[in-house]
C-alpha cells in the first residue's frame, strides 16, 4: 500500500498533465484506482475529497469502495458509511449499481454496525438488503416479461397448434409437423410418415 499522500501526489501529477480531471469526468477509471489506493491506505477522508470530486460522474464502485472502506475501520465510521449511501441514492449511483456493488454495500454495512454491536442497525440494513433483493427480482421479471412481446408479435417463438397446422412447424419444411401428421393418420387421412 502506497501512502495517501503518495496516491494524491500521483493524482496531482495525472491532472497537471490532463489524463485526470475528476469534475470533467475525464480519466474516471483512474479516480476510482485512486480512490481505492486512498481507501486502502487508510485515508478514508482523501477518498471523500476525490468522491465529493468525480460529482456525477462517480460510478457505483467509487460509492461502494469509500463504504467498504468506512465500516473496515477499527471503528467504522457508520456516520460517513451512511452519508455515502445517501449521496449515491441522489446521485442515481445507486439505481445503476450491478447487484454485486449493491450487495457489497449492504455486507460492509452490515459488518460496520456489528462491529459496533449496533445489532438492531445491523438487523435493519439486513432486513433492508432482503427487500432490495426480492424489488430486484420482481423488477429483473418485469424487464423480461416487456421483452417478450416483442419477441412473441415478431412471430419468434410462436409455436403454437395454429402455427404448426398453418406449415410452420419445426421441421421447417413447409409442411404439417411431425404431431400433425400422426393425427392426419389416425384419421385415415394424410400420407403416411417416414
Amino acid at each position: 500500500c502506497v501512502s495517501v499522500e503518495d496516491a494524491m501526489s500521483l493524482g496531482n501529477v495525472l491532472e497537471s498533465s490532463g489524463v485526470l480531471d475528476l469534475e470533467a469526468g475525464t480519466g474516471r477509471d483512474l479516480g476510482v484506482e485512486l480512490l481505492g489506493a486512498c481507501c486502502a491506505c487508510g485515508g478514508i477522508d482523501a477518498a471523500a475529497v476525490i468522491l465529493r470530486r468525480m460529482g456525477p460522474y462517480a460510478p457505483p464502485l467509487a460509492y461502494v469502495l469509500l463504504v467498504e472502506a468506512c465500516c473496515a475501520e477499527e471503528t467504522p465510521s457508520m456516520a460517513l458509511a451512511q452519508a455515502t449511501v445517501g449521496a449515491m441514492g441522489d446521485a442515481g449511483a445507486l439505481r445503476a449499481a450491478a447487484v454485486p456493488e449493491v450487495v457489497r454495500l449492504y455486507v460492509a454495512l452490515i459488518r460496520g454496525f456489528g462491529a459496533l454491536a449496533q445489532l438492531e442497525q445491523a438487523y435493519a440494513v439486513y432486513q433492508e438488503a432482503g427487500q432490495w433483493l426480492v424489488d430486484a427480482s420482481i423488477e429483473q421479471m418485469r424487464d423480461e416479461e416487456a421483452n417478450r412481446p416483442a419477441r412473441v408479435a415478431s412471430g419468434a417463438g410462436n409455436l403454437g397448434p395454429a402455427a404448426l397446422a398453418a406449415g410452420n412447424g419445426r421441421e421447417g419444411h413447409g409442411g404439417p409437423g411431425r404431431k400433425e401428421r400422426r393425427r392426419q393418420r389416425r384419421l385415415g387421412g394424410g400420407e403416411e410418415a417416414p
